[in-house]
């Protein structure tokens, strides 16, 4: 799809506002996401800065219920893999407030835990232990 973006102004330009929309937290199966939408309707916005958390690597029923309005998660299981991810990620863009959000604002992301791992750190993650069985048992 078309889209349109703005490069940042010049350190030389003179700008009397900027206007943003800052988001976090996005959780596909909690709802819909309305609030992508309303500046774009209202074309309100110059940048969009999401906080992170843009996506939730949990299976449907572990952090919202996404059966009954339609918005279960794909693929519906924890995810790990760069497949999941990505399969993931594509699911999130199937809302059309999020997919307008893209086409008519930069976006300027900042990375969270859940965009790699729940509560990664140097040694593993929140639910694995990162040894060769964990990676075996629990995915790639």
């Amino acid at each position: 799809p078309l889209g349109r973006t703005k490069t940042s102004p010049a350190i030389s330009d003179y700008v009397s506002k900027i206007g943003l929309a800052i988001y976090s937290c996005s959780n596909y199966p909690f709802g819909f996401f309305n609030a992508y939408g309303n500046p774009v309707r209202k074309d309100s916005v110059d940048y969009v800065i999401h906080l992170g958390d843009y996506i939730y690597e949990y299976a449907n029923g572990d952090y919202g219920w996404g059966q009954s309005i339609d918005r279960v998660p794909l693929p519906d299981r924890t995810i790990y893999t760069l497949y999941d991810y990505r399969k993931r990620i594509a699911t999130y863009r199937t809302d059309l407030d999020l997919l307008a959000s893209h086409q008519n604002f930069p976006w300027i992301p900042v990375w969270d835990d859940h965009e790699v791992a729940d509560n990664t750190y140097r040694d593993g993650e929140a639910d694995l232990n990162n040894t060769e069985s964990s990676f075996v048992q629990d995915g790639g």
